[in-house]
């Protein structure tokens, strides 16, 4: 009988404890905190989401107006990329281009599978050494790859400006970073 009234009132326990963590959806998208210290793979969810970066990436994103002519050059042509992106959450230059670089990816509804972002800290380095041989001095840097091998990058801040720099990369015109 005890044993019983034992199994019963431990069963009761199990099942009262188990749903109420069942009724929980995991995200943890939304409990990644980016922060400046943080290193790693990021996602632009990561960015919405975290308290750290939401604050400029959310409104820098809103506000900015994509030239529209760029806009259509990089929709033509940017399918055939694939893009990596190292950027800093500490950076001034990431905090104004990364929400654009955002925007500009949903206006030509470019395919996020062709796309990786990471976040290096302020000496441009993670602990994942995703950096590792691929010379990154200033961030962000964006790399357009195609079959495999990169075609050009993009680095710190524009020439002209993001979209008309990432139009002329896509599309094959002659286009030096503003360090070459």
């Amino acid at each position: 009988m005890n044993y019983f009234r034992f199994f019963f009132l431990g069963s009761i326990f199990i099942l009262f404890f188990s749903c109420g963590q069942s009724g929980k959806k995991e995200n943890k998208t939304s409990e990644k905190i980016i922060g400046r210290e943080y290193t790693g793979e990021v996602t632009e969810e990561d960015l919405i989401h975290s308290p750290y970066t939401n604050s400029w990436f959310t409104s820098g994103k809103e506000n900015y107006q994509t030239h529209q002519p760029s806009l259509e050059i990089i929709k033509e042509n940017i399918h055939n990329f694939k893009l990596e992106v190292f950027m800093g959450t500490w950076c001034p230059d990431s905090q104004a281009e990364m929400p654009r670089f955002f925007k500009i990816l949903e206006e030509v509804n470019f395919d996020k599978d062709n796309l990786v972002v990471y976040a290096l800290d302020e000496n441009k380095t993670s602990k994942e050494k995703f950096e590792k041989g691929k010379n990154i001095t200033n961030v962000p840097t964006i790399i357009f790859y195609k079959d495999g091998k990169e075609v050009n990058r993009f680095v710190e801040y524009p020439r002209e400006s993001l979209a008309r720099d990432m139009a002329k990369i896509v599309s094959g015109q002659p286009y030096k970073h503003i360090y070459k």
